[in-house]
């Protein structure tokens, strides 16, 4: 996914760090190895990414993070039963293979169907994604709300300031 802000994080793999290093991208990539931060990388993500392990789905859905794993016959049988708990909980999306990845992101990131009888919706009253970050998860449209308001002006945040 070359067009999407991401952090990657590989643990001692460093072939893995290697190869993704080298990879083209048009967008800010952070890659980490080894790390006791993953908790600090969850608040700046949109998504997890990963493996149906334990740890990995209860990270993520402690971080309210919807979850992208994968089941199919290279999964630990173990892990199986996560793939089967993420989709009966609804809590993201299982892929038998991930060359599917990018479509299942794109399904996250995609704001909900209205219902017809909706009101219009109200307009975004903080301000837009700055394109100066560093690094994060998502294109920015997926941008935590908490995130926009740190970079929003007070008026915009405070009606009553104004």
């Amino acid at each position: 996914m070359p067009d999407r802000q991401l952090i990657l994080i590989c643990g001692h793999n460093q072939k893995l760090r290697a190869q993704l290093e080298r990879l083209p991208r048009r967008a800010p990539v952070f890659i980490e190895g080894f790390t006791k931060e993953i908790p600090r990388y969850m608040q700046l993500a949109d998504y997890f990414i990963g493996k149906p392990g334990p740890g990995s789905i209860s990270e993520a859905v402690f971080m309210r993070l919807p979850v992208i794993v994968n089941c199919n016959a290279w999964t630990l049988p173990q892990e199986r039963y996560n793939t089967v708990w993420v989709r009966q909980q609804g809590v993201g999306i299982v892929l038998d293979n991930f060359r599917h990845v990018r479509s299942a992101v794109d399904r996250l990131l995609e704001p909900p169907p209205m219902p017809a009888s909706a009101p219009p919706p109200k307009p975004n009253r903080i301000a837009p994604y700055s394109k100066s970050r560093s690094f994060g998860a998502g294109d920015g449209a997926g941008m935590r709300q908490n995130e926009r308001a740190r970079t929003a002006p007070a008026a915009l945040l405070d009606p009553a300031a104004a």
